[in-house]
């Protein structure tokens, strides 16, 4: 797997160019990222998600229990996300459509649109550990050949599907 330089791209990707989200937690939740909205969402459901629950130590991060997640599972997260967005979406058409009748142009209509749909956002929603553990699938954690096999396994059973772009 390849690092990233940029947030818009993925952790990681494979040989065959799957991508990866990695995260590590210590605590009940995991943490995501800054600014997450609609936008991050369409990325992250198309990536799979490697998930480490762990220690802290003086020696470094001690791996306790390692998930893979395809991104059909980790839905109830993702649908609560984004019945949050469409809510503050609501709102913000309320707006656009009081500058409609005022005589707003399109064009700037379409650019408030554009502007306050990149706004809806969310500071580092937390994937709850359960939603992890129950809908993920446990990979080995003290053995790492095993665990890539696994990791293999699971995105060869579980494809990701096609994206539009």
């Amino acid at each position: 797997p390849l690092g990233r330089s940029n947030r818009n791209l993925p952790d990681a990707f494979d040989v065959d160019k799957n991508h990866f989200e990695l995260k590590s937690a210590t605590r009940g939740s995991v943490t995501t990222a800054r600014d997450v909205g609609p936008h991050t969402l369409r990325e992250w459901e198309r990536r799979y998600w490697i998930v480490a629950f762990g220690d802290n130590l003086s020696s470094g991060f001690k791996i306790r229990e390692l998930y893979i997640a395809h991104p059909d599972d980790l839905k109830p997260f993702f649908n609560k996300l984004n019945a949050g967005f469409a809510e503050k979406w609501k709102r913000c058409e309320e707006v656009l459509d009081v500058a409609r009748r005022a005589g707003a142009s399109t064009e700037a209509l379409e650019t408030a649109a554009a502007i306050m749909n990149r706004g809806i956002t969310q500071n580092n929603p937390h994937i709850s550990r359960s939603v992890i553990v129950k809908n993920g699938t446990r990979i080995s954690e003290a053995n790492p050949t095993q665990a890539r096999a696994q990791i293999r396994g699971f995105v060869k059973n579980r494809p990701l599907r096609p994206t539009a772009s």
